[in-house]
């Protein structure tokens, strides 16, 4: 029988969950997801009607889990929120790649809508005001621990593996693992990206990517970094295309605006139509999926939805949660 049940007490502080709830079917698992991001959709639209700026503290902290009576393993917990539509999509990702698999496992995701922009941390923190970034260092540490004990309390785990959906978030790994307990374990979605192109990178040397990210997440080099160690082809946007990646990810999937997300979106990918040399693209953003898909299934622009069709598109999730499970 699925128990799904809506709870306001239990866990206690700031980042408890307003909503947990509680799936024995995966079906229906992976079906409110859809349902979720349904509502996500529809609160953005009430307030951009209101002429508000839609923006991830926006929604609740909430949990969806699926018990899949598998106490004595680890969990999979998923730290989302960041932005919801982003943790919803990766639930989604966890639910289907389950319903293909023989081996079931505790699945929780856990939407940490509250956590400060990460972009914005990294940049002050660089411009000498350390605030913003501890205060995101701060919440990623709290609301982890209280999703451990969600997962607990509902699924029965005392471990997880846990993969946070935001890239840029991985900046704040090493001073955040300074924080938490040992012995928690951070599947990192940077390093499953970068295991999977070395390996492509080795199957042949033609790999080029064109690697799309946060500009918190260039300016860190989070990926360049990792991708000129492992001897990794990638070329990064010009500075109008990569003005124009940010207003898609900001302006457009973070609000949930589907018009923003094309308009933009087109402005920063149009100059791969003009790149025989790219052959995949890296989606360093949880947000570029979704403003790859707007731009694929909407574009007018000659040449591009074939560009975008004959491209790997690489998600870093997608790897990270292939690990995970």
């Amino acid at each position: 029988m699925t128990e799904n049940s809506k709870e306001s007490g239990g866990l206690k502080g700031e980042l408890e969950p307003r909503s947990v709830e509680v799936f024995n079917d995966l079906k229906e698992f992976g079906d409110r997801m859809t349902a979720e991001e349904r509502e996500l959709k529809a609160q953005s639209k009430i307030r951009r009607e209101a002429g508000e700026t839609v923006k991830d503290q926006d929604f609740e902290i909430k949990a969806i889990d699926f018990d899949a009576g598998k106490p004595d393993q680890p969990a999979l917990l998923i730290v989302g929120g960041m932005g919801p539509l982003a943790g919803v999509q990766a639930g989604e990702a966890a639910a289907r790649a389950l319903l293909n698999s023989r081996e079931k496992k505790n699945t929780s995701l856990y939407q940490l809508t509250a956590t400060p922009d990460r972009t914005e941390g990294i940049k002050e923190k660089a411009a000498g005001d350390p605030a913003k970034y501890d205060e995101v260092i701060r919440i990623l540490e709290e609301g982890i621990l209280t999703a451990l004990k969600n997962v607990e309390s509902k699924l029965g785990n005392k471990e997880a593996k846990i993969v946070i959906i935001c890239n840029t978030a991985h900046n704040y790994i090493k001073d955040l693992a300074k924080k938490l307990p040992e012995g928690i374990e951070i599947v990192s979605i940077i390093e499953s990206a970068t295991k999977y192109l070395k390996v492509e990178t080795g199957k042949s040397p033609a790999v080029n990517v064109a690697a799309l990210y946060t500009d918190g997440t260039k300016a860190q080099k989070l990926y360049s970094g990792q991708f000129k160690k492992e001897g990794i082809k990638f070329d990064e946007p010009d500075e109008e295309s990569q003005a124009n990646l940010m207003d898609a990810i900001y302006k457009g999937v973070k609000a949930f605006d589907d018009k923003k997300t094309l308009e933009y979106g087109e402005k920063a990918l149009e100059y791969l139509v003009r790149r025989d040399d790219i052959t995949h693209v890296l989606a360093g953003c949880t947000e570029i999926p979704e403003v790859i898909s707007v731009v694929k299934a909407r574009t007018a622009i000659p040449g591009l939805k074939e560009k975008l069709q004959s491209l790997e598109i690489v998600d870093p999730v997608e790897k990270a949660l292939e690990r995970a499970l």
